[in-house]
């Protein structure tokens, strides 16, 4: 049975940046998604809010982690057809305080997408980890992610 998220993800009624803007975490902290599927690529952009700073004016850790924590696996998840993905390991090495709206691009090649293939067409499975680097709109880089994205082929439902 294909989930609500993916009929109306297959359904061009929402793209996937659409619908993740729609997550509510997302939508009451600011963070919005912009995905490219053609180009498979993403950007995410985290703003300072005033709920979600601390008293030192600067942002909660989490947000941070929240934004980053389902990418770049449920993207790969979309990007690639037939396979379930997880984040199984997320690391977040704050390198300065945030004060300001930070973004981030995640791309995947075309050669990266037919290697994930292949693989998961071979073993069932894979598994990569990814950088990606949070930056102010002056280009200075305030975070470092890194993630481990997690994925296998969806088994073939029985009928009971």
């Amino acid at each position: 049975m294909i989930s609500l998220t993916e009929r109306l993800i297959r359904s061009k009624i929402l793209g996937f940046g659409s619908l993740m803007n729609l997550y509510p975490p997302f939508m009451f902290a600011g963070i919005k998604v912009k995905a490219d599927v053609n180009r498979a690529n993403m950007s995410i952009s985290v703003p300072v809010r005033w709920y979600t700073k601390n008293n030192n004016g600067i942002l909660f850790g989490g947000i941070l982690c929240m934004a980053s924590d389902p990418f770049p696996a449920l993207f790969l998840q979309h990007l690639v057809p037939g396979v379930t993905a997880y984040n199984k390991d997320i690391c977040v090495e704050y390198l300065r305080p945030i004060r300001e709206t930070v973004h981030t691009t995640i791309q995947f090649e075309l050669d990266e997408l037919n290697e994930i293939r292949t693989t998961i067409a071979r073993l069932g499975k894979f598994e990569k980890n990814y950088r990606f680097e949070f930056q102010t709109a002056s280009r200075k880089t305030v975070a470092v992610v890194e993630s481990t994205a997690y994925l296998r082929k969806l088994k073939p439902k029985s009928d009971s």
